[in-house]
């Protein structure tokens, strides 16, 4: 963004040669997220990858430390994360299998049921879990990867795909450069919200809010993206 601003001043003052400007330049990347602000379809996306995943985001890229500080053995988790690298490269091509007669909404769709069922399973398994029964300890962090490896794999892999197939082709790869830029803003807001509430409020009543806020943005959300599928990619083309 910095770098994109940069280029625009001096583009301005007439320090840089305009015939140098390239499609993907970073002046160009600035012009497509204003044109994110004036397609009504571009904004609901905006406003998704900022805070529709709020509740999502918080389990998936906090999980670990919220399961450390609950008892879990660092030598568990270190087995989770070992493993869980390999088996996501399975969901991946299990999740393109999917796409290939479905399309990339629908898919999508059907991952948010995976992503409720793995952050209930996150609190169960943090509530039965008992420090001084290793094995059980074991089982339960294997379950847990089991069910959430598949769900954000297949959740995030046709989210991407979706981005895709609506990208303007006068853009290029700057819209989906600019897409990412605007979810990475939206994991640290859900990692922010998550550690502020548990700060607050203690874990299991920041587990209670997260539920109720991920479950007011599928009510917002979900419509709008099955009215999506219906449209056609033009419609999300920029201005």
């Amino acid at each position: 963004l910095f770098v994109g601003f940069a280029v625009q001043f001096f583009y301005k003052e007439g320090r840089v040669d305009r015939s140098t400007i390239k499609i993907n330049s970073p002046l160009k990347v600035i012009g497509i997220m204003k044109s994110f602000f004036t397609n009504q379809n571009l904004l609901i996306v905006t406003i998704y990858l900022l805070l529709g995943r709020i509740g999502f985001q918080a389990m998936n890229k906090d999980g670990p430390v919220y399961l450390q500080l609950h008892g879990f053995n660092l030598e568990h988790l270190s087995i989770w994360q070992a493993i869980d690298s390999y088996f996501a490269i399975g969901c991946y091509i299990v999740a393109g299998r999917l796409m290939k007669n479905n399309s990339a909404v629908k898919v999508f769709l059907w991952s948010t049921v995976l992503m409720v069922l793995d952050s209930t399973s996150f609190y169960g398994i943090i509530r039965v879990h008992d420090p001084n029964n290793s094995i059980r300890t074991l089982i339960l962090v294997l379950i847990e990867m089991f069910i959430q490896c598949p769900a954000i794999s297949i959740f995030y892999l046709s989210f991407q795909t979706f981005l895709s197939k609506i990208a303007d082709p006068k853009v290029g790869a700057s819209f989906l450069a600019v897409t990412e830029t605007i979810a990475r803003f939206g994991n640290s807001i859900s990692g922010t919200t998550s550690l502020f509430l548990m700060s607050a409020v203690g874990f299991h009543y920041m587990m209670l809010c997260m539920a109720i806020i991920q479950g007011l943005a599928l009510i917002v959300f979900i419509p709008r993206f099955i009215h999506f599928d219906k449209l056609p990619k033009e419609d999300f083309y920029l201005a």
